[in-house]
């Protein structure tokens, strides 16, 4: 905690390598002036102690949308005016300026509050090299990035079609209101173009290995459904701060069971840990490591944790209104 007009200085062994990103925890419950819809957040790239560098240019985008506002009485609902990548509308910042050939990684964070956004570059496929800052058992190349709140996702682009383009949010609306940057190669003029990308379906498990997850030591079930008394969310029956804290194995390997009983998405975030996925839209998997983890409406996700870091860790929606009525949970190992 800093507090206003404070200074705190911290010094730690930054680990484990990879995109990471700092943002003001602040619960902002119904104030949207503050909590992840302002401006406080920024880049972290963890460098590996040896890198291949495979790829020519490096280019951080960062997303976020501004001027939040309830959309409906009950203000139960936030929505936005403007939209911002690298904290400029389309069109108000410099073009990232490439050349013929080169391999770019575009290192993306979904800095929303509350909103996923869904990414393409006419003309161009992303090869996903890593989630959340974790390299990805199976490199694919997809049309389309798609990310929930906090998530990141790191992507090589092969720049083999010159012309001026728009790397944008796939939502017309949204796109209209700020949500993309220009991508420029050497010699191209011209009025940045747009055209929309084949339809995909976003899976995490055509990233994943071959081989199945190993069996856990403990199961933890999670039912997430909506609250009482006020609070919009709830896990296993109770709504933050009277959650249950969840009690992991020391050492062990404990499997997180999502049971998402809403009729919305929630984006789960974990401090301190990394997850790996083992079942995800029905389907077993393996090998995909990450820190946020969409958990579809009406869809049961499990995910392992090794509990190899002690101490007390949040649990909650990264969805900022969503964290900010109810759904929010300790862990802390069994002693």
């Amino acid at each position: 905690m800093v507090q206003g007009r404070d200074r705190r200085r911290y010094s730690f062994t930054p680990q484990p390598s990879g995109t990471r990103w700092y943002h003001t925890h602040a619960m902002a419950g119904h104030n949207l002036r503050i909590g992840t819809y302002s401006g406080q957040f920024g880049m972290v790239v963890v460098a590996p102690r040896s890198d291949p560098a495979r790829y020519d240019l490096e280019v951080p985008i960062l997303l976020h949308a501004w001027e939040p506002y309830f959309d409906s009485d009950m203000r139960m609902d936030v929505a936005f005016a403007l939209y911002s990548v690298n904290g400029k509308m389309l069109g108000a910042g410099e073009p990232v300026r490439v050349r013929r050939a080169q391999r770019v990684l575009f290192r993306v964070v979904n800095a929303s509050a509350t909103l996923g956004h869904r990414l393409a570059l006419p003309g161009h496929s992303f090869t996903v090299a890593a989630l959340d800052g974790n390299p990805v058992s199976t490199v694919q190349k997809v049309p389309v990035l798609q990310l929930s709140p906090g998530e990141r996702v790191d992507a090589i682009v092969e720049m083999t079609n010159p012309g001026v383009w728009i790397l944008g949010e796939e939502d017309d609306a949204q796109r209209a209101a700020g949500a993309g940057i220009v991508i420029e190669y050497a010699g191209a003029r011209g009025r940045p173009q747009w055209s929309p990308p084949p339809k995909h379906v976003w899976d995490y498990s055509v990233f994943g290995a071959t081989q199945p997850a190993a069996d856990p030591d403990v199961r933890h079930p999670l039912v997430i459904e909506p609250g009482k008394d006020g609070n919009l969310w709830a896990i296993n029956g109770k709504s933050y701060p009277q959650t249950d804290p969840v009690i992991l194995r020391r050492g062990g390997r404990n499997r997180l069971i999502f049971d998402n009983r809403s009729s919305m998405d929630h984006p789960v975030h974990l401090h301190r840990h990394t997850m790996e996925i083992v079942r995800w839209a029905g389907k077993p998997l393996s090998g995909v490591r990450k820190d946020v983890i969409l958990v579809p409406a009406h869809q049961t996700v499990e995910a392992d944790v090794v509990a190899s870091n002690p101490g007390l860790s949040l649990f909650h929606c990264h969805q900022q209104f969503h964290m900010d009525f109810g759904f929010m949970a300790l862990m802390r190992y069994s002693s």
